[in-house]
């Protein structure tokens, strides 16, 4: 069975520049077994592009949404354009992915 995830790019507020990061889109580029054990660290690595396709800066972080509202993070390992993160499965199975960057205000 294959699932899909829609997964969201959570925006910190920069001063000043929060307009530039509306429309940025990740794509994942490794699969993500939604049966993973609890507690079991898995990789997720995507790409980030703007509305034009160009690569746009790197996440800083990457949480699995828990099926019950857990979650867990990792900051990510990024390049312009890629991020990469090791995360632990939450107690509650994977039931989504958010992949953020972290602002200043």
């Amino acid at each position: 069975m294959k699932h899909t995830f829609v997964v969201l790019v959570a925006v910190g507020i920069l001063a000043g520049g929060a307009a530039a990061k509306e429309g940025v889109r990740a794509t994942l580029t490794t699969n993500v077994d939604v049966h993973a054990q609890p507690g079991e660290t898995i990789r997720v690595a995507g790409t980030l592009a703007d509305r034009e396709g160009r690569p746009f800066g790197g996440a800083s972080f990457v949480r699995l949404l828990g099926r019950s509202g857990g979650s867990t993070v990792a900051s990510a390992a990024s390049r312009r354009g890629t991020f990469s993160a090791d995360v632990a499965v939450p107690q509650d199975g994977i039931g989504g992915i958010r992949v953020g960057l972290r602002g200043r205000a």
